[in-house]
């Protein structure tokens, strides 16, 4: 993955970014989730585009049922008009600190080729959660 700031040949660009920091504990978002709701709004912010202008998502995923339950509350509360959300994770793993460079390396590729590489749904998951 070659990130430039130049925008010939390139495959996609990035419009913005966010990063927030709740230090709640070691492993899960505060429970009021101020900060990850922020977060969304700083990016949407970054990038110069409403929520109402996303129909995409693609999760964290953290398969937690704190971090999930999370992650859906902040996509219904934020994006009701999304289309469809996926995530990778359960196919590449936890990447750490690349983890975000894979999901948008895959969601790259999905818009490239139209193919949404989901996984297949195994368990009762949000309703927007694409399933192949």
């Amino acid at each position: 993955m070659v990130l430039t700031a130049g925008d010939q040949g390139s495959y996609a660009s990035v419009l913005g970014g966010a990063m927030t920091m709740d230090a709640s504990n070691l492993v899960g978002v505060a429970p009021d989730l101020q900060e990850l709701f922020r977060c969304y709004q700083l990016a949407l912010t970054d990038a110069g585009v409403d929520a109402s202008d996303v129909a995409y998502l693609n999760a964290h995923g953290p398969g937690t049922g704190r971090g999930d339950s999370a992650e859906a509350r902040a996509l219904d509360e934020l994006f009701p008009e999304a289309k469809g959300i996926f995530s990778i994770k359960p196919l590449t793993g936890h990447c750490q600190s690349a983890a975000a460079a894979v999901e948008i390396l895959a969601t790259i590729y999905a818009f490239q080729t139209g193919f949404v590489p989901a996984p297949p749904q195994v368990a009762p998951g949000h309703p927007k959660l694409v399933d192949v």
